[in-house]
């Protein structure tokens, strides 16, 4: 595997590409999603989801030695599927009996709202901002044992809004009501976020997507988290052609 030789960090879960998650993504971005519409729950059965069970059992790995048992999903840049792989590994989490809690963390273009028919409004920015009570942002999916923070009012500042205490506060406080809090940061190489958001979490995963990004990226991603001090755990790979699979990733 390039990555892991290359960069020497692990590969924890190979995610197949998606039909299903194309149709379902675009039904979503047209307002046609039902709520509690993720992958994991309309098609167990895709080899997607068998991929994300493996990431599941292989999780406690990444945060062994973890002080704390939160994890945050960010990739190198927009368009690798980070918030793909944070709902749907929640909701397979949630159906071994995890309770989950994720946290749309992504103040500038977050939308996992979408997938459950969810207003953005009072959510993350909100509760910093102190207009609102950390129990009453966050919010039932339909999903038993999984809960969502949606992103709240998209702020002119929110690398500013990140770096408040109410905001490493608040991770503190929801990782002693779930059993594993997923955090969904913007993509490190963009903004600051990721890096600022590294340094409060258990344990930071890279979603890598195939055939999109140059290791050079990945391996600039990587440094990105290392300035800030924030050792990045591992790699989720994305968008895996199972077609093209003797091709080796399109590196």
């Amino acid at each position: 595997q390039t990555i892991e030789r290359e960069l020497s960090l692990p590969v924890y879960a190979t995610v197949p590409a998606s039909q299903k998650e194309t149709l379902l993504s675009r039904a979503i971005s047209r307002g046609k999603g039902d709520k509690g519409q993720v992958l994991a729950i309309a098609q167990p059965d895709d080899d997607a989801m068998e991929s994300l069970r493996s990431l599941r059992t292989t999780l406690h790995f990444a945060l062994l030695g973890a002080e704390k048992g939160s994890v945050l999903i960010t990739g190198p840049a927009p368009g690798v599927g980070k918030s793909f792989i944070s709902k749907n590994l929640a909701a397979v989490l949630a159906q071994a009996g995890k309770r989950v809690i994720v946290v749309d963390a992504d103040l500038r273009k977050g939308h996992i709202n979408k997938a459950f028919g969810m207003p953005r409004g009072m959510g993350v920015s909100d509760y910093i901002m102190g207009i609102i009570e950390l129990r009453d942002i966050i919010r039932p999916t339909g999903i038993d044992n999984f809960s969502l923070i949606t992103t709240g009012q998209i702020p002119p500042n929110p690398s500013e809004l990140l770096m408040h205490p109410r905001f490493a506060q608040m991770l503190v406080e929801l990782e002693k009501q779930c059993d594993v809090l997923l955090i969904d940061a913007p993509p490190v190489l963009a903004v600051s976020d990721a890096a600022i958001i590294g340094r409060l979490v258990g344990a930071t995963l890279l979603v890598a997507r195939a055939g999109r990004y140059p290791i050079r990226e990945l391996e600039q991603a990587v440094r990105r988290f290392d300035q800030a001090r924030v050792a990045v755990k591992g790699f989720v790979f994305n968008g895996f052609d199972l077609k093209r699979q003797r091709h080796r990733f399109g590196y």
